[in-house]
């Protein structure tokens, strides 16, 4: 038995390509738009930052506090640093020293953290800042035209329990114009507490604002509301690929007038050095005729030197003799 195969035809099952273009656009996660619009700002609105998931030289100080904790230890994790202090009633501080951060060009700090167990009640802040410089050398000296004499310092928290992420504009609560030492202080209440830190970054602009070239991004590539200032743009982009391709036309057309009068002139030049070779050789045989001699070469010039001879003994003057 032979079997005739049957095409179905599924006429509610049409799928449309617009339709297709649309579930694959619904499809496409706005994550990786976002990621690279983050990449981007890092690299020209970041100026200074640490994740903490190594360690890049947080150093523990015991000398900078007064009771300080043996036990304290600081780990970094694939998450973020954790800072502990078991002793309670201890405190300790791991400072990192940096190039200097210039606050004018990077004013706002962002810090998130978290505070797990019970810091000590007098613990108000939990990262301090030091330009780390030395002056001023003569007692009261903070000229204001002299930064480096300031010694500017602050303080910054909170350093209540729980989870924060603080963006801080550093002109207004830091004095000198430059950040050069970064300290976690942590002090322990009646239990032990830790400090776990995932970021730390001095910002050009406000993170928690768009940037412009964020903004710029989004409103090139995501959908816009307005239909007809799409419609305009649109048919502004049209009219400007017709005037290029008129524009392009015209170029064209003057670069063919231009080869066809070089091909004119060639072609008359080289029609005119013709004639004037074939007028040379008509004058040779003439001229060869007259002295009664053919002309023996295809130029038609004449080969004999008796007649060139008797020409020129026929012009010449006659010599004096002697004795005149």
């Amino acid at each position: 038995m032979i079997r005739h195969r049957q095409r179905l035809s599924l006429p509610h099952a049409r799928i449309s390509r617009t339709s297709v273009v649309v579930a694959l656009a619904a499809l496409l996660p706005a994550g990786p738009l976002a990621a690279e619009n983050d990449q981007g700002r890092s690299l020209v609105e970041l100026g200074w930052s640490d994740d903490l998931r190594i360690d890049r030289g947080w150093l523990a100080e015991p000398w900078e506090v007064a009771s300080p904790d043996d036990q304290a230890v600081g780990r970094f994790t694939p998450d973020g640093a954790v800072f502990s202090v078991a002793t309670p009633d201890r405190e300790m501080v791991w400072t990192r020293t940096t190039n200097p951060v210039w606050v004018a060009d990077f004013p706002f700090l962002e810090i998130r953290y978290e505070v797990v167990g019970t810091p000590a009640g007098s613990l108000k802040t939990v990262l301090h800042l030091n330009d780390d410089c030395n002056g001023p050398i003569t007692p009261g000296a903070l000229n204001p035209e002299n930064p480096a004499a300031q010694g500017g310092t602050a303080d910054l928290g909170p350093a209540t329990a729980g989870r924060h992420h603080v963006v801080i504009d550093l002109r207004t609560v830091f004095q000198s114009d430059r950040v050069a030492r970064l300290s976690w202080r942590l002090q322990a209440g009646g239990e032990p507490v830790s400090l776990k830190v995932d970021r730390i970054a001095f910002w050009a602009t406000d993170p928690r604002e768009p940037s412009a070239p964020a903004a710029a991004a989004d409103a090139l590539f995501l959908p816009r509301k307005n239909t007809a200032t799409t419609a305009a743009r649109i048919s502004a982009a049209g009219a400007n690929r017709i005037s290029l391709r008129k524009t392009a036309a015209t170029q064209n057309a003057a670069n063919k007038a231009r080869r066809n009068a070089a091909i004119t002139t060639y072609v008359f030049f080289s029609a005119a050095a013709f004639s004037a070779a074939q007028s040379a050789v008509s004058f040779n045989a003439r001229l060869c005729a007259s002295d009664g001699v053919r002309p023996r070469n295809t130029a038609g010039t004449c080969t004999s030197t008796f007649s060139h001879s008797a020409r020129s003994s026929a012009f010449s003057l006659p010599r004096r003799s002697a004795s005149a």
